[in-house]
């Protein structure tokens, strides 16, 4: 299933399905997203980062934009580790 996040709230419309989450979220864009994406996952789910769109303004990926990215993945990676339950019930 596919979920627009421009248009829905990702994680109320994950959180609805039977299981409360899921077991892998694919986030391309990263960035603040990335901690969103974490709390989708159900216990002992995996979240994948790539493609870093975050880090793009203007068409050019940028050194602030990298920062950002590497701070919420860290953020995340974090919170995953500390406590398991960000990643779901």
């Amino acid at each position: 299933m596919a979920i627009d996040y421009t248009r829905k709230d990702f994680l109320r419309c994950v959180r609805e399905l039977p299981g409360g989450g899921v077991d892998v979220a694919l986030d391309g864009i990263g960035g603040s997203l990335s901690f969103r994406s974490l709390r989708a996952l159900r216990r002992g789910g995996r979240l994948v980062l790539f493609g870093h769109y975050s880090t793009v303004a203007r068409g050019r990926r940028t050194w602030r934009g990298s920062a950002r990215f590497y701070a919420w993945a860290g953020a995340a990676a974090l919170g995953g580790l500390v406590s398991p339950s960000l990643g779901g019930t």
